[in-house]
């Protein structure tokens, strides 16, 4: 991910969850923001659920993306069963969900193939 400082994580399963993945804090509840600085999505950190509230969909060139993200999981709670292999094989298929989407996550995620490319939803914790 060029361009993009390391405190971002990217919001997708690998063998672990995306909370998983994300946890490792002592915040109880963390806002994760966007490279802009906008608030896009909250962490609780004892119940490990991430919450996207609003859709991520500016780009780190601050232009606006439309398409899909790939998430791996069917949820953010979700062990990454269906991610390309974890993550190392187009031969597979995997999660994704509309930039756009409304933050119900189960509703609008679907599988497509990991040979097909997609964007990465990348956020960052203020408090890290």
């Amino acid at each position: 991910m060029a361009g993009i400082p390391r405190s971002f994580q990217a919001v997708v399963a690998t063998t672990q969850t995306i909370s998983q993945r994300l946890g490792g804090t002592t915040v109880s509840i963390e806002e994760w923001v966007d490279h802009g600085g906008t608030t896009v999505a909250t962490f609780d950190a004892k119940a490990l659920v991430l919450t996207i509230s609003s859709p991520i969909t500016r780009q780190a060139d601050a232009t606006t993306a439309s398409g899909d993200a790939w998430v791996g999981t069917e949820g953010p709670s979700s062990p990454g069963t269906e991610n390309c292999a974890n993550w190392e094989s187009t031969a597979e298929s995997s999660w994704v969900v509309p930039l756009e989407f409304d933050g119900y996550w189960l509703a609008e995620r679907r599988v497509l193939p990991c040979s097909e490319p997609r964007k990465l939803y990348c956020l960052q914790s203020p408090s890290r």
